[in-house]
């Protein structure tokens, strides 16, 4: 009976040993320290910031040194969020830009020992401030139907108020875009308004109120268009001893806007030339005379050359006789 009495204890006893030695260096890797501490970079999140500031941090991540379990420093190393660094800015000012950090341990890190390296961040803070503005529409494809002109666009409220940081605010732009090669005269378009600063980048930090805005459009028929043959008229007299040798008008014709009834009755336009005091080759910039009413379409333009000589006297002529030149009231003179 003894004997099998301790045949059976020694299994047990030797089972038991094992399952201690696995507690024991379980336990053991657990507790091990890392060897030295190591830097690990955390980010640092702003808490509790006045509703009347903007707080920007210039410094968006701390360095610290960690310590404690390896188990623990590895985790935190090779998921460095799990540990958040804080500046509380419940008592900011615009005045103060150094705010202290805190860092708090991880809850499911509890044996890790943490050090700041940076105790203070650098946070640009600004005023909050609001700002009425105009609408300005921005075509994202432009108007392109035929026949119609675009004369206006409408917008409605056609000021919003926007509010945001005052280092941004200044010079901003709140802009609604329009996709004009699509709009109906007769339809309504609303769009959302975007914040831009003068070179056009978007400022999500800037809000509008309201945030949408609605576009109503003006158009009228395109007028009537024609081309007009263009030919020289002449005014005043060219200076003694002087002579036109050549004249040149380019464009040679023009495109021309109007009712259609008074371009009806217009096949030619006149350019005038203002001779008085030429004495030598020049180019004029001109624009044709045309009935009230009529226009030239788009930015045409219209130059006249004109070259000029001295008249050759005859020989048998005093020399202090003097040729001059008038020109006809039309054409080349």
């Amino acid at each position: 009976m003894i004997g099998r009495a301790y045949g059976t204890k020694v299994p047990l006893l030797g089972l038991s040993f094992v399952i201690s030695m696995s507690l024991f260096l379980f336990v053991q890797l657990q507790t091990v320290p890392a060897q030295s501490p190591i830097p690990i970079r955390i980010k640092v999140q702003k808490l509790n910031v006045p509703p009347n500031l903007s707080a920007e941090l210039v410094t968006t991540s701390v360095l610290v040194y960690v310590d404690g379990p390896q188990s623990e420093v590895n985790s935190l190393s090779e998921d460095p969020s799990l540990a958040i660094a804080d500046v509380d800015l419940s008592h900011a000012s615009t005045k103060v830009h150094s705010y202290d950090v805190t860092i708090g341990k991880p809850s499911n890190l509890p044996d890790l020992r943490l050090k700041l390296l940076t105790p203070s961040v650098r946070v640009n803070l600004s005023r909050i401030i609001n700002k009425v503005v105009s609408v300005k529409a921005e075509a994202t494809r432009q108007f392109q139907e035929k026949g119609i002109i675009l004369d206006s666009i409408v917008f409605r409220p056609d000021r919003v108020t926007l509010t945001g940081p005052e280092n941004l605010i200044e010079g901003t732009l709140a802009v609604a875009p329009l996709d004009l090669s699509k709009i109906n005269p007769d339809k309504e378009i609303e769009t959302k308004i975007v914040i831009k600063d003068e070179n056009g980048a978007i400022l999500p930090e800037v809000t509008s109120n309201p945030e949408d805005v609605v576009a109503t459009f003006s158009t009228h028929p395109a007028p009537e268009q024609k081309q007009v043959v263009l030919y020289l008229t002449w005014k005043g007299t060219l200076p003694p001893g002087i002579r036109i040798v050549d004249v040149k008008i380019v464009p040679q014709a023009v495109t021309i806007t109007g009712p259609s009834e008074i371009l009806a009755m217009i096949a030619t336009a006149p350019v005038e030339v203002n001779l008085t005091g030429l004495s030598a080759s020049k180019n004029f910039a001109l624009r044709p005379k045309l009935p009230v009413g009529v226009r030239l379409k788009g930015n045409q333009s219209t130059r006249v050359f004109v070259t000029v000589a001295p008249v050759a006297l005859p020989s048998s002529l005093p020399p202090q006789s003097s040729v001059n030149s008038k020109p006809s009231t039309t054409g080349s003179p």
